[in-house]
């Protein structure tokens, strides 16, 4: 009898373990994505700022039904902004995001913008928070930080062009002697 419920106890907990294993490993070997953002350093252009972030998904990376839910967000002393959530999902997952197939792994490309907050300026930094949804769980990830800082340099151009009129002294010969 203490055998049998012995037996039953592992393998409860066996299936749990590997239920969310998934989740797990995933954010353990977040390294292995190869998370590039372009420009390494966010730049305002205009009243926006904008991202692209590039990556790849290794084979054997995402597990089948597993759905990956990416929200980069730009952290500043006193506030966020959040770009657009982008959803990933395993082979036998059900949803509507971008499938990654586990054998082969995929590469992704990510563009997003937010509106400039004067506050964005000092002490910014872009993060990664990654949710992942497997069945009824669902994990939050350690947000990971992809770059530090937003470059306001564009905001330095003043323009109030103003036209600074002085006396001509152009002289059309002139003469010299040498002694």
């Amino acid at each position: 009898m203490l055998r049998t419920q012995a037996y039953i106890v592992a393998i409860a907990t066996a299936l749990f373990l590997a239920g969310c294993a998934g989740l797990g490993s995933m954010e353990k070997a977040i390294e292995t994505l190869n998370i590039k953002v372009n420009p390494e350093t966010l730049i305002i252009r205009g009243d926006i700022v904008e991202v692209e972030i590039t990556g790849n998904f290794p084979a054997k990376y995402f597990a089948k039904k597993v759905r990956l839910e990416a929200t980069p967000v730009l952290v500043w002393d006193g506030g966020e902004a959040a770009f657009a959530t982008e959803g990933f999902q395993g082979e036998d997952a059900a949803g509507n995001y971008t499938v990654v197939p586990f054998e082969a792994g995929k590469s992704f490309t990510y563009t997003a913008s937010i509106p400039y907050d004067a506050a964005m300026e000092d002490g910014s930094r872009l993060e990664l928070r990654l949710r992942g949804l497997k069945g009824d769980k669902a994990v939050e990830f350690d947000p990971y930080v992809l770059c530090n800082g937003v470059i306001t340099t564009p905001n330095l151009v003043q323009p109030d062009d103003k036209f600074a009129m002085t006396p001509d002294r152009f002289q059309r010969t002139m003469s010299y002697s040498l002694k």
